[in-house]
């Protein structure tokens, strides 16, 4: 089975965090998660209410093809995040997660809260550093 590893800064701790993803049906703390295709499950969306600059960190998996989170807001903005990819939530907002990709497939999102001001590209899709 396909695994990815994302290791996510948690900024309030300037520690590291280990965020390991498998393709399971099953709702994790710190996590929004979703999952399609999953045998003998059905399919799986995560809806959360969040506040401004909440870091979203995606993990993804696939059976097939390239796995995407996709985050939508309720009052506007939808992103596709790649996998090791993250944004920030520009407001306060009610966020949903669906995975893209094809096959079995299941998406995380680590989900951080950080209170420090948003940078000008932060509510865009970037690269996370490790």
């Amino acid at each position: 089975m396909p695994r990815a590893i994302l290791c996510v800064p948690l900024l309030l701790w300037g520690a590291c965090a280990n965020a390991q993803a498998e393709c399971r049906a099953s709702q994790e703390p710190g996590f929004m998660v979703s999952w399609n295709n999953q045998p003998a499950t059905p399919d799986h969306s995560d809806i959360q209410s969040l506040v401004k600059g909440t870091l979203l960190a995606c993990v993804a998996v696939a059976e097939s093809g390239t796995p995407e989170c996709r985050v939508k807001l309720q009052k506007g903005g939808q992103y596709s995040l790649a996998p090791h990819n993250a944004i920030r939530t520009p407001k306060d907002d009610i966020v949903s997660l669906t995975c893209g990709g094809s096959g079995m497939r299941c998406c995380k999102v680590q989900v951080t809260p950080d209170s420090s001001p948003l940078k000008k590209d932060d509510s865009k899709p970037h690269p996370q550093n490790d």
